[in-house]
């Protein structure tokens, strides 16, 4: 997701917006309570007549997610196998809480229902099959179940015969049209035959897993950073898409091949991938809103590999921004308990898919949140705070444009081409506590003097922006402001009588 904020403000000027109230007041936080929250989930989705989760939180039919079956009643074949790891999540997450036996469905029942729902033998995506392999061989360690092993074994075998020469080695996406090579299908693929090495130890595995970790090494992991596939001509040219979801399978094979595939370095890049992503794909340490569909599944992805990382010597911090996406996650679970994709707006708002019918919630989004809640564990309540930073390529666009191009920005990137009436951007920020805060806004204004209209829930007042002396020098300043505990809506907008052009990097707020 490539969302934008955009608000350019320097030299001494101070704004303040006092009086203002948000949007919609958000519910008092409360302690962060895993059982709940599964509960809600599984009365909303499960069906134990059907042995399948619903599409979507009414379960009614929907053009637009059709292939699931009944017409798309029940989640398709990815959503299924993802759902699948959550309630082997909720096995293992909800152990010595007191939820004796989970209101939900149990692995096996869910195992049985996938079985007789979904055939992997008609599914012509790899990646598929690799998440349901995954799912299998933690049934198998979960309760020891041979079959599931099986399933597993050959899942893994009939991925294995998309592997070629062409861009260099790696597993084809699809296995009807060879059209890209991507994280998605060869992360799980390592940590997929690591896993059988480990249940097995059979050598072929260990060997598969090894090829697969260096050629993502060599194609698709530059450094901290994961790209999201090769495809094209020749060689192949990589497609640099910033999904959790490829971080998190990343971080979930690295620490595989650190733990079992004997390659100790590997942890770093686990780590570094995580890093990468808590930085740069967060607004003051919660993770971005990817939408509905199937992004709405990419944190879910995400959290359980940071669980992963949690769980290591040093993990601590990993272990707080866990938490941080837990507390956000619950406090913004609306009156049927249900989180929709953004986990740092007030309870219902961005809530469903449709805009006509915005309380039809879809079970992977759904199902990310508790994800979340399940691998954190129970929480003190509050509301997450890390940075106070809010990167403004992150923030929800209203007609502007995002770029990288101009050196020396933070995060990802920045706002630009801000500069005609009814243009804007907004974004939303949690405050922990209501009072005064110190918001320091970094920008560049090369071609001069510029003025905004900063609106703080509701309450508007004037940006005058001197110019800097070009669009590679950033400045910043320092803008007083007044808000509620939790959740505020903060818009930059051009206004009638405002003029100028401008860039704006971050925003970062400081409580006073």
């Amino acid at each position: 997701m490539r969302a934008a904020l955009q608000l350019a403000v320097t030299g001494a000027l101070l704004v303040t917006a006092t009086g203002a109230a948000p949007a919609q007041t958000p519910a008092t936080p409360t302690p962060v309570q895993p059982a709940d929250m599964w509960r809600d989930f599984s009365r909303a989705y499960w069906r134990a007549e059907a042995g399948a989760f619903c599409t979507f939180s009414d379960c009614r039919v929907r053009e637009q997610r059709s292939s699931g079956p009944e017409g798309g009643r029940y989640s398709d074949f990815w959503w299924a196998a993802q759902l699948y790891s959550l309630t082997l999540d909720a096995a293992e997450g909800l152990v010595g809480t007191g939820a004796t036996p989970p209101a939900g469905p149990s692995a096996a029942q869910v195992q049985a229902g996938f079985l007789r729902n979904y055939d992997p033998a008609g599914n012509d995506y790899n990646d598929d099959l690799g998440w349901l392999a995954q799912a299998e061989l933690r049934a198998h360690e979960q309760s020891g179940d041979p079959a599931a092993l099986e399933r597993a074994r050959a899942l893994a075998d009939r991925i294995w015969q998309g592997w070629d020469s062409a861009y260099g080695g790696g597993v084809w996406w699809r296995r009807s049209v060879k059209d890209q090579k991507n994280v998605a299908t060869n992360a799980p693929l390592v940590a997929t035959h690591l896993g059988l090495y480990r249940a097995t130890g059979e050598a072929e595995y260990l060997q598969r897993a090894r090829l697969g970790w260096v050629w993502l090494r060599s194609r698709l992991i530059d450094g901290p950073r994961v790209y999201d596939h090769v495809s094209g001509e020749g060689s192949g040219a990589v497609t640099r898409w910033d999904f959790t979801y490829n971080f998190g399978a990343v971080m979930d094979a690295g620490l595989a091949m650190a733990q079992t595939g004997g390659d100790p370095a590997a942890l770093q890049v686990a780590r570094d991938a995580a890093d990468w992503a808590l930085r740069n794909l967060t607004q003051n340490g919660v993770l971005l809103d990817e939408g509905a569909g199937d992004g709405g599944g990419f944190k879910g992805v995400f959290v359980r590999a940071l669980r992963e990382l949690a769980a290591q010597s040093g993990g601590e911090a990993y272990a707080r921004a866990l938490a941080r996406q837990a507390q956000a996650a619950w406090n913004a679970r609306r009156a049927d308990g249900l989180t929709g994709t953004a986990w740092d707006t007030p309870p219902g708002q961005g809530a469903g898919p449709d805009p006509l019918e915005p309380g039809a919630l879809e079970s992977l989004s759904a199902g990310s949140a508790v994800a979340a809640v399940l691998a954190a564990g129970p929480q003190p309540a509050g509301v997450p705070w890390a940075d106070g930073r809010y990167e403004a390529e992150n923030a929800r666009r209203l007609g502007v444009e995002s770029s990288d191009r101009a050196p020396g920005h933070s995060g990802r990137g920045y706002v630009n081409d801000f500069h005609t009436l009814g243009q804007g951007v907004a974004f939303t920020v949690n405050a922990p506590r209501a009072g005064r805060y110190r918001a320091r806004v970094r920008y560049s204004a090369g071609g001069g003097w510029a003025s905004r209209r900063l609106d703080v829930n509701g309450s508007k007042a004037l940006l005058k922006l001197p110019a800097t002396p070009d669009w590679q020098t950033w400045a910043s300043v320092s803008v007083p402001l007044t808000l509620p505990a939790g959740a505020s809506t903060v818009q930059v907008l051009f206004g009638p009588q405002d003029a100028g052009w401008l860039n704006l990097d971050a925003v970062v707020l400081e409580p006073l």
